[in-house]
């Protein structure tokens, strides 16, 4: 697992802690010549022994360290990530949810974790053997955080990643087989200030090698935000020396928002190695295209033709006279060879159908530079407008 910090790392494990029922401490750091923290260990409470060789002159207590060796530890890597090196999860003593008001890492809790468990939550785990097995039982990723059960307090369904039963551990066993299968397999999870999981980025080794050579023209494709399938994925797409699509990378967002495609691009071009796209083909969307334009400034962007094309039943299709519309549409789009001839002939369709109020048309008339083919006709598309057709 990725984490952007090592206080997350510390959030994390507490809040794994929490829902199985031990406490945690810091058993350790190591630190470089500069001072800065690389490694960072976490281990259950009761680790250690206690030390009876030296004589206490105060009243002496009753240890409950038993050598316990359950523990995970992080290391900060080059690309300034945290990664998990070494995880143990195994417990030599009995753990139970009911006790975790005890431990004094629960009840401070830790940066943004400092949030209340409920003493009476009906949830109760066996010693786990992995992350999994924790992730599956509570249901996935977004389940983590511990919340009161009061409906003012739920959080909309549009701000967490919304997948089926079972969806997240399946992804997390993945990604664990993928990474241990190649190391250059790269996956990032986007979570919030509560816990839930928003957005899941991953991109294997074959993914990666293949951009270094087909990143001249990527289509980015959200077919399956939208379509029947209902599900959130995008994935970005290049064109090899055949004229066939090669995937260069795939994500899961919880929402269409501005913040999610920039947090996407700008995760893409991190795994990546910071190499930008010579141009990009996008859906029409405002969201889409603003997120382009501060990931990605010196790239080319087009809309893509095919995605407004499609949409026009469900623009226009309310209107009586439909079927002359899109004959005079398409005539309008396709057969204008110059810009000269676009313009004139785009003003004559809408003035003659009446068609001034429509907002879908106006902004489509707005953008014009990035779709119409008498504007991007010298733009060098590799073939991928005609690809996502099929």
């Amino acid at each position: 697992m990725i984490f952007n910090s090592k206080e997350d790392v510390h959030d994390f494990y507490n809040r794994y802690a929490q829902h199985v029922g031990f406490g945690t401490k810091i058993r350790g750091t190591c630190k470089n010549d500069r001072g800065e923290v690389t490694r960072h260990i976490l281990a259950c409470v009761r680790e250690g022994k206690c030390d009876t060789s030296k004589e206490r002159k105060s009243r002496k207590r009753v240890s409950s360290r038993c050598n316990c060796k359950a523990s995970i530890t992080a290391r900060v890597m080059e690309d300034g990530l945290w990664y998990l090196t070494s995880v143990n999860l195994e417990h030599n003593h009995v753990v139970s949810p009911s006790m975790i008001k005890f431990f004094r890492s629960n009840r401070k809790g830790s940066g943004r974790g400092k949030r209340k468990l409920e003493e009476n939550d009906p949830v109760e785990l066996p010693n786990p053997k992995s992350f999994l097995t924790f992730v599956k039982s509570m249901g996935g990723i977004e389940t983590l955080s511990s919340k009161k059960r009061d409906k003012k307090y739920n959080i909309e369904s549009s701000r967490r990643l919304s997948l089926g039963e079972g969806d997240i551990a399946a992804l997390c066993l993945y990604f664990m087989y993928a990474q241990k299968q190649n190391s250059n397999f790269f996956h990032l999870e986007d979570i919030d200030d509560e816990g839930y999981l928003r957005n899941v980025f991953w991109a294997d080794a074959r993914s990666r090698a293949l951009h270094r050579y087909f990143s001249d023209v990527v289509s980015f494709e959200t077919t399956y935000l939208t379509n029947k399938y209902v599900m959130p994925l995008v994935m970005f797409v290049g064109v090899n020396h055949h004229g066939q699509s090669v995937l260069l990378g795939c994500g899961l967002l919880s929402s269409e928002t501005i913040d999610n495609f920039e947090w996407l691009f700008t995760t893409w071009l991190t795994c990546m190695s910071g190499r930008v796209p010579g141009a990009i083909i996008i859906d029409e969307c405002p969201y889409i295209q603003v997120a382009v334009s501060k990931v990605f400034p010196t790239s080319i962007y087009r809309v893509c033709l095919c995605d407004i094309m499609k949409k026009v039943p469900e623009k226009l299709g309310a209107y009586k006279d439909y079927e002359q519309i899109v004959w005079t549409l398409k005539n309008v789009v396709y057969d204008s060879l110059r810009v000269d001839e676009f313009e004139p002939s785009w003003c004559q369709m809408i003035e003659k159908f009446g068609l001034q109020e429509n907002e879908w048309l106006r902004s489509l008339f707005e953008i014009r530079s990035k779709w119409v083919p008498a504007y991007v006709k010298n733009f060098f598309c590799a073939g991928v407008s005609s690809l996502q057709a099929r």
